[in-house]
């Protein structure tokens, strides 16, 4: 409208809905499309879509978490094997037991779940339990620290 009056579109026409950005500035249009395709056209000769990106990184989990529950199970063996022979008594050795249990509950777990299942578990664990999340990150934090200070 403003454009027939004036010679040139009036932004205010944008704002008000009576012109669309391709009718205030027909270039920035054009720009975006031959952008898009540049874009487009380069990830496709690459391989690099988001969607492949996703798909690669997703198999790359799926293989370190088979090998991390094969080292969790073995870690497991290797617990229950020293358990007897840890100072501290009977107690202590029970205690080795459960852990090496625990450990070999969470390497089944990663055996039979894909990334996703494990990934949507984790984030309902965190909404039914968040103030726990909280102090678990934050442990986990601090020990990170630590080894890394190491």
């Amino acid at each position: 409208m403003s454009e027939e009056r004036y010679g040139s579109p009036d932004p205010n026409d944008l704002v008000a809905g009576r012109m669309t950005p391709q009718e205030v500035d027909p270039a920035r249009s054009s720009r975006a499309r031959t952008k898009g395709r540049d874009q487009s056209f380069t990830q496709e000769q690459s391989g690099d879509t988001d969607e492949g990106q996703v798909q690669k990184v997703m198999e790359k989990a799926d293989a370190g978490r088979e090998r991390a529950a094969e080292g969790m199970h073995t870690a497991a063996e290797q617990v229950r094997e020293k358990a007897e022979q840890l100072p501290g008594g009977e107690r202590t050795g029970q205690m080795a037991q459960m852990a090496a249990d625990k450990m070999d509950t969470a390497a089944g777990y990663m055996r039979e779940h894909d990334v996703n299942e494990m990934m949507t578990d984790f984030q309902q664990i965190v909404r039914d339990h968040p103030r726990e999340s909280l102090i678990a990150a934050a442990a986990v934090g601090f020990l990170v620290g630590r080894a890394m200070r190491s």
